[in-house]
């Protein structure tokens, strides 16, 4: 899979074609005014764009306009204020417009759990973000998008690698078990990988973030919602539309460590006789490439949309990136005197991926190990073998023969760590209208699929030290998993009126089933490193009973019956009432259902008195009731499982034993929510925003604790035990400043808080940890294993740091740092009872400030800043390396930062380690020229753009990136096993973060 370019000719060729074969149709110049429907006047600074392109105009100062277009063109007619209108050109070149006061742009349309809602008639917490809104510049993943966009969802990527997902939390933490994340759901097929749309597809993203709102989708649910909705075509519209751009990322933060000049003035320090910058020889630029393109268009009965997606994309560490291509189809047929509407929507993904050294298998965890250990190779170490003292030759390349280091070098050119990723989501929907028996009653049926492939790779050759020793003939791996997962959901929609009250009424039922299955093996003493990976015959360790291998297949199935009713009182008076019946195969005998319910009301308090000033405010309330399932299948049985191998009779042969406990109680973990919020529109619509305040309660938390053994057949089971609770304030406010025919100035600002409580961690005799406290997250290797950094206990916030506590200056005669006695007792030590809380690894509060432009004929420009304050992370690079122990000395370079002090001779973590990491940054800036096309008769649209991300990083934060770490991923890097428990540590296997800087072009035809 080595790697990847796309061929640049055949993609300009494939353009080129798409452009000689576009039929062309005669343009002709329209004119008009526009005006405000009650007072006559002109309007100024309207926008008129031809629809499904980005050709356009503004009025000027007395409403007149004047622009090119086709006879089959629909011109979309917006301002702010005001109703906008759609208008097709036909035979007219003289078109005059009343546009009609709309204040806050009530009717506008929001997607709510399996339906939509006029965005007046919304009583719970929903944020909308539609394509115009979403961030710029190369966005490989759909989060990106949305990210700092939307108060309260916290979207973080710590470190710059293409193969890293995005951690997304909404209102802070709601589980430490499965379903972190929120559920997202992808033109109504539920639990879409997020990453498995291409973002160029994406209309609008709307964010489910209290629990009324997201009660109707159950079990999954208290992490929020997310809703995807794709493009689609558009009737008498036909548009061929192409994006594409080219990246390049360098590096934007590592970690600060010394020269080979400095580190050979330190005491101890090995001269091995060169002068190496390691991170210039295991980075490179990044240089990634992007292609969109699309057809769509439609007629009175069919509509459709074809994309196809193509990114190659570079990261800075040699040999990682990936190569996707994404494919989708979404038809639209209606039939029966168009009361049956047929939909299927299908989309593909295929990515390759060179993950560099260590993402792909436990024996190594999920770590960078090629960032790591540049950051602390000696600078004096050649990168090649060249027989100078202290050295050993290994494939060519210079290693040394010490505890826990390896060439890095030699790793990035040599070790084989690569996958294929393959997504294949279906789904065929018919809905039909039966008003003509009974008004406003319709029928919806729709199944889905999703097929999902996941195929690794990894060779470490004989030549590398890492991963074999200095002695060994090569080790591999090779995994597949294969998951299906199928969708039945049939609903009954009911809408009417009865007087001034307008009613909407939903019924359905789900069925949803899930399988996985998957093998694998690890094998080491090959014949030859000419085999690698695709031949694992050739592995010896296989016979000496050394290999190891595994298959595995787990299921599990959801039922569920939901309902909700809606009901709009004369405009004014908004209530919501919604119930999901839920069972699940993953809970216990006694306890497969759970009921989850919510209800939500509003009130426009702008219809029933009148507030100088004031355009419309709103006041909701709402509660609702979600629910949690386990992580895995069968837990609550008991069940046997491999526990290793023994010789016997001059074979090895494999053992079983117990792997849990039954537990035929295991219940829904539960989360109730409730939310009091405000909307609120002033200024003639030109200000606009939302307040929120919720606090949320979980209980029947479901975690693995301790059990006597006997009469337990294993130490530990899983359980319902421990309560959680957290509260926030949220805030968004939408300012149009300026708008007029020369000049537009937008700036919108977002805002939230966070407070998450440990209220309690036990239940009768059961106990999460002793005494209603557990110490986790360990420091690890070298000479550090026995320090935990977290403490997790009732009564107290979720992510406390846990550490002895130094005041950066006092040192004994052996340079060992001196601690507080916090205990009293006299002895320095850096036990349990001499630590304290030395700080927290959640933000207090987040903010989003975006701010965009429109300027001259044609400019547009976007600025967007993104900051987390209140949070501080361990580093562990100081950690391990800023001090001048001999054995650091000795074996590793030193880290430099700001905290240096020469006096410390023992590698001891502690309070000075903890750094404050609130940043704000300017995360996406944009700056774009539409050219006029008017003339034209071949193009309809061309723009062309350049973007910087991640431009710069305001913070006091030492290490490699100051983002939120909301998990865990401990010393090996293991995203499987992230620990929610313990947020707040930046391990040494952090890859590096990087600036990005894009050229792009959108062309439509």
């Amino acid at each position: 899979m080595k790697h990847r370019y796309l061929n640049a000719k055949f993609i300009w060729l494939l353009l080129f074609a798409f452009v000689s074969i576009h039929a062309v149709q005669a343009q002709q110049t329209i004119t008009g005014t526009i005006t405000d429907a009650v007072t006559g006047e002109g309007l100024p600074g309207v926008n008129v764009l031809i629809k499904g392109t980005t050709t356009g105009t503004v009025t000027d100062f007395d409403g007149n306009y004047s622009l090119e277009a086709s006879e089959d063109a629909v011109l979309v007619i917006s301002s702010v204020g005001y109703l906008a209108q759609e208008i097709v050109v036909g035979n007219k070149s003289l078109i005059d417009i009343r546009l009609e006061e709309d204040i806050q742009a009530l009717d506008e349309i929001v997607v709510t759990g399996y339906g939509t809602q006029e965005k007046k008639e919304i009583s719970s917490s929903i944020t909308s973000v539609k394509e115009e809104d979403f961030n710029q510049g190369m966005v490989n993943d759909p989060a990106q998008l949305i990210q700092g966009k939307v108060a309260g969802l916290n979207i973080a990527k710590p470190g710059g690698d293409p193969n890293d997902g995005y951690n997304i939390r909404l209102r802070g933490v709601s589980t430490f078990g499965a379903n972190q994340e929120p559920l997202v759901v992808v033109d109504g097929v539920i639990g879409v990988p997020l990453n498995a749309v291409d973002p160029s597809d994406i209309a609008s993203i709307d964010v489910l973030k209290d629990g009324s709102a997201a009660a109707i989708y159950g079990t999954r649910g208290s992490s929020g919602v997310i809703i995807v909705t794709t493009k689609t075509g558009k009737e008498g519209v036909f548009n061929i539309d192409y994006n594409g751009s080219v990246s390049i990322d360098d590096i934007d933060r590592s970690m600060d460590f010394m020269s080979a000049s400095e580190y050979l003035q330190v005491t101890g320090a090995i001269d091995l006789g060169s002068d190496t910058n390691w991170l210039e020889e295991v980075t490179e630029n990044g240089i990634s490439q992007v292609h969109n393109l699309s057809a769509s268009g439609g007629s009175a009965s069919t509509t459709y949309r074809a994309s196809v997606n193509l990114r190659d994309v570079d990261g800075i560490e040699r040999n990682t990136g990936f190569q996707r291509v994404n494919t989708r189809l979404n038809l639209t047929q209606k039939a029966i005197n168009d009361n049956a509407t047929i939909t299927l929507n299908i989309g593909h993904t295929t990515v390759e991926s060179d993950f560099g050294a260590g993402k792909t298998f436990r024996q190594f965890g999920d770590e960078d190990v090629v960032f790591r250990y540049a950051v602390v190779s000696n600078p004096t170490l050649p990168v090649f073998f060249d027989e100078s003292p202290g050295l050993t030759d290994v494939g060519g390349y210079a290693e040394r023969d010490i505890f826990d280091y390896y060439n890095p070098r030699s790793m990035t050119d040599q070790v084989i760590d690569e996958g294929t990723d393959i997504n294949t989501t279906g789904q065929l929907r018919l809905e039909y209208d039966f008003s003509e028996l009974v008004n406003g009653l319709r029928y919806t049926i729709a199944y889905s699929r999703q097929w999902d492939t996941e195929l690794r790779g990894v060779y470490i050759p004989s030549t590398v030290k890492w991963g074999n020793g200095l002695s060994n003939s090569g080790n591999a791996g090779t995994s597949t998993i294969q998951k299906n997962n199928e969708l039945f959901e049939t609903m009954v929609n009911w809408d009417g009126s009865f007087g001034s009250t307008d009613i909407a009424v939903l019924g359905g039922y789900s069925y949803q089933d899930f399988y996985e299955e998957g093998h694998g093996m690890w094998g080491g003493q090959f014949l030859s490193d000419a085999f690698t990976y695709h031949n694992m015959s050739a592995a010896q360790d296989f016979a000496n009973g050394l290999g190891e291998v595994g298959t595995y297949a787990h299921s599990q199935t959801l039922i569920a019956f939901f309902g909700r009713v809606n009901a709009n009182i004369d405009n004014t008076w908004f209530l919501s009432a919604s119930v999901r019946h839920e069972g699940s195969s993953r809970f216990g005998e006694n306890n497969k259902w759970g009921t989850f319910p919510a209800v939500s009301g509003a009130v426009n308090l702008s219809n029933l008195f009148s507030i100088a000033g004031v355009d419309q405010l709103k006041f909701r309330a709402s509660w609702g009731r979600t629910g949690a399932t386990p992580a895995d299948s069968y837990i609550s049985l008991a069940r046997l499982g491999p526990v290793g191998n023994f010789f016997y009779n001059g074979a090895f042969v494999p053992s079983y034993g117990p792997q849990s406990n039954a537990n035929p109680d295991l219940a829904w973990e539960t989360k109730d929510e409730f939310d009091v919020g405000l909307d609120f529109s002033l200024l003639e619509g030109r200000l606009n925003g939302t307040m929120d305040y919720y606090i949320r309660n979980i209980t029947d938390m479901i975690l693995e604790v301790e059990v006597p053994v006997p009469p337990n057949l294993f130490p530990t089971t899983d359980v319902n035990i421990g309560e959680l609770r957290s509260s926030g304030f949220e805030f968004a406010i939408d300012y149009a400043v300026v708008n007029n025919s020369s000049i537009s100035y937008n700036t919108g600002l977002n805002f939230a808080t966070f407070n998450t409580d440990i209220e309690s961690l036990t239940s009768g005799d059961l106990s999460f940890g002793e005494g209603g406290q557990l110490f986790r997250a360990n420091m690890g290797s070298p000479g550090q294993n026995d320090t935990d950094l977290v403490r997790v206990k009732e009564g107290e916030p979720l992510g406390d740091l846990f550490l002895s506590v130094w005041d950066g200056v006092t040192v004994d005669a052996n340079g060992v740092p001196v601690f507080e006695d916090l205990d009293g007792d006299g002895v320095d030590c850096s036990c349990n009872d001499d630590r304290r809380v030395v700080g927290n690894g959640l933000p207090d509060f987040t903010i989003g400030w975006n701010n965009s432009f429109t300027f001259g004929k044609g400019w547009d420009a976007n600025v967007f800043f993104r900051g987390s304050f209140g949070h501080d992370l361990l580093n562990s690079n100081r950690g391990f390396y800023e001090n001048t122990e001999s054995t650091t000395v000795a074996n590793y370079n030193i880290v430099n930062t700001k905290y240096y002090n020469p006096a410390v001779q023992k590698a001891v973590v502690n309070s000075y380690h903890v750094e404050n990491a609130s940043f704000f940054k300017l995360d996406n800036m944009s700056i774009g020229y539409n050219f006029d096309m008017s003339n034209n008769s071949a193009i309809g649209n061309l723009r062309v753009y350049f973007a910087g991300q991640n431009l710069f990083t305001i913070t006091d934060y030492t290490g490699i990136d100051p983002e939120v770490r909301y998990v865990d991923v401990g010393n090996s890097g293991d995203s499987e096993d992230a620990d929610a428990l313990s947020p707040g540590i930046e391990r040494r296997s952090t890859y590096f973060t990087t600036r990005t800087f894009t050229f792009g072009l959108t062309i439509g035809f």
